[in-house]
């Protein structure tokens, strides 16, 4: 598995990618998911059934404190 950056992170991750570029357990994301603190508004999406997190939304989720 290529290893990301935060600077080459691509527009959306999986939640393991994400959990990679903030340093933190994938289960914390999937946590985060299912309580409702990671929602559409944070940049959660869902494709088919798959669950992708557009990072820049995330990102700017984060900076004003909406997650943790």
């Amino acid at each position: 598995m290529d290893t990301l950056t935060v600077h080459e992170a691509p527009n959306f991750v999986t939640a393991p990618q994400c959990a990679t570029l903030l340093h933190m357990s994938r289960w914390t994301i999937y946590h985060w998911i299912s309580d409702g603190k990671l929602g559409v508004a944070q940049g959660l999406r869902r494709v088919g059934r798959r669950r992708l997190i557009d990072w820049n939304v995330l990102k700017a989720a984060i900076e004003r404190s909406e997650l943790g």
